[in-house]
């Protein structure tokens, strides 16, 4: 008895290990992802929108209120005087200094109009260039997520997990203090240009969630007090979403080892491969509506060249239904 508790103590204490790795390794890899290039994704990284400022975004919610200061434009101000890019950015007013007393949001759709309404791909990425310029400690801007389209919300600095245990929430330079409202947040004056990234990923074990419901908000918020300071806020550039093609270590499923896709994302082709040759089985691929787009038969087969066949970019799913009861789902991602 004592062997076997030590035995199962010893597998809880190399899965602990293994998750640590994981997220250790998605940290390597996210650093990485954002140094590379946005005009060459490949096999590593997948962008699939970037928002500039220079054209209209349907994935920018813009707040109606009153009092709500954050302008898209060129910023014309003290500290704030040029884009990082381009001539516009969005900005805690173009011209003048944030006021006191001040509460403002704009909100970021995640991948809205890209594959679908209500679906966003379930290890997904984005980073933003920024600039702050506020009252240390008192004033400035915090990032808070909707999972709900926008019913509650909660700080990102509490690593939301509405998933389940199998999601890890990640991120690179994110806030430098507590800001007056207690919010955890980025205030004072930022050293030029900085960039932060955040997002969400998946450990490939048992009960992975491969498509999330609902579509997911994310609110930018700037807070200011009752001191006046003259200061120009909070400025915000290239906001890019990506995702990336992370590692996985050990499979405790078998099934995933049944359907493997050898080059995801690809252009032209990539191949599918199978455990073994099955007497029936059938392959789907369908969109993120859930629509059959096309059907290949691979009885007798245990590899299949899957060809683009003019599918336009973007994600896809691939349903393989091998013998009379087994069907496994993996995401494809199709690029230009």
């Amino acid at each position: 008895m004592d062997c076997l508790i030590f035995f199962y103590s010893y597998l809880s204490a190399m899965k602990n290990i293994f998750i640590t790795l994981t997220i250790l390794f998605t940290l390597i890899q996210f650093a990485e992802a954002q140094q590379a290039s946005p005009m060459a994704p490949g096999d590593t990284i997948a962008f699939w929108n970037t928002i500039g400022f220079e054209e209209t975004s349907t994935s920018i919610i813009p707040n109606q209120d009153p009092g709500n200061i954050w302008q898209i434009g060129l910023p014309q101000k003290t500290n704030f005087n040029a884009p990082f890019s381009g001539t516009n950015v969005i900005v805690t007013d173009t011209l003048n200094p944030y006021p006191d007393n001040n509460s403002s949001h704009f909100d970021l759709i995640l991948c809205s109009g890209n594959y679908g309404e209500n679906w966003y791909p379930w290890s997904f990425f984005i980073d933003f260039l920024y600039k702050v310029d506020s009252d240390t400690l008192e004033d400035g801007g915090y990032i808070t997520v909707s999972w709900d389209k926008g019913l509650t919300w909660q700080n990102v600095s509490t690593e939301p997990n509405p998933f389940g245990f199998t999601f890890q929430f990640v991120n690179t330079n994110l806030y430098n203090g507590t800001l007056g409202n207690g919010e955890q947040g980025f205030s004072g004056t930022s050293d030029g240009w900085q960039k932060c990234g955040l997002g969400w990923h998946a450990i490939l074990v048992k009960k992975k969630i491969d498509i999330p419901p609902d579509t997911t908000y994310l609110r930018f918020n700037f807070y200011s007090d009752g001191n006046h300071h003259d200061r120009d806020g909070w400025m915000i550039d290239n906001i890019r979403f990506f995702s990336i093609e992370l590692w996985g270590g050990l499979d405790e499923n078998p099934q995933n080892r049944m359907l493997l896709i050898q080059g995801n994302p690809f252009k032209l082709s990539t191949l599918i491969k199978l455990d073994r040759t099955y007497a029936k089985a059938q392959l789907e691929i369908l969109n993120m509506q859930g629509n059959v787009l096309r059907q290949y038969d691979l009885s007798g087969q245990d590899e299949f060249r899957l060809e683009r066949d003019g599918l336009p970019s973007g994600m896809y799913l691939v349903r393989a239904k091998l013998g009379s009861s087994t069907v496994i789902s993996r995401r494809l991602t199709i690029i230009d």
